[in-house]
Formats: structure tokens, C-alpha cells, sequence
């Protein structure tokens, strides 16, 4: 079960338009073979000005990312939270080793 199936939306390549400005969780999710892989999870306290500076957009496009959900998250929960979603999802974006 995805537990982010109720998050709000967004489209991957209007992402940085669309995002809120507030604190919160994202998963970036590619489709695949009729299903939603999560590729990515993060944080940030202001979720519009994080995306529009990703240094992870192009490993996201290489990985087919569709679209992003995403949580509005009170600041003092996101590193619970995201490391929630991490074991989670398990996404191949944020495993060890990759920088």
C-alpha cells in the first residue's frame, strides 16, 4: 500500500511552478508498467524553493520521475518523516554511495 496515494500532486516538469512554500515531504515517483515507483524522497522547509535548486532533477529525469507528491510536514518532523518514507520506499535515488 502507498501511503502517499491521499499526498497532493504535482507534475514532475511543473514542479517548480506548483509547489507550495511551505515545510514538508516530497516522493518523486516515475510509471512504470501501470505502477507508481518512487524513485526519491526528501525534505525541505520551503518545498517550492528546494525543487526550483535540485541538484538530484536530472537523476530523477534519467530514472523516468512522472510526478511528485507531497506532505505538508511541520519543520520539527521532517527528518522522522523522511527517514519514514526512505525505508519505506526503499527509492534507488537515496541509497548510499550516490552523490
Amino acid at each position: 500500500m502507498d501511503p502517499t496515494k491521499n499526498w497532493a500532486y504535482v507534475d514532475f516538469y511543473y514542479a517548480d511552478i506548483h509547489l507550495p512554500e511551505t515545510s514538508g515531504i516530497y516522493a518523486v515517483f516515475a510509471a512504470r508498467a501501470g505502477r507508481d515507483i518512487c524513485i526519491y524522497v526528501g525534505q525541505s522547509i520551503n518545498l517550492k524553493n528546494r525543487w526550483s535548486k535540485h541538484e538530484r532533477t536530472l537523476a530523477c529525469l534519467r530514472e523516468g520521475a512522472d510526478f511528485i507528491r507531497f506532505q505538508p510536514t511541520q519543520q520539527e518532523h521532517l527528518n522522522e518523516q523522511e527517514l519514514k518514507y526512505i525505508h519505506h520506499f526503499e527509492p534507488v535515488l537515496n541509497r548510499a554511495g550516490l552523490g
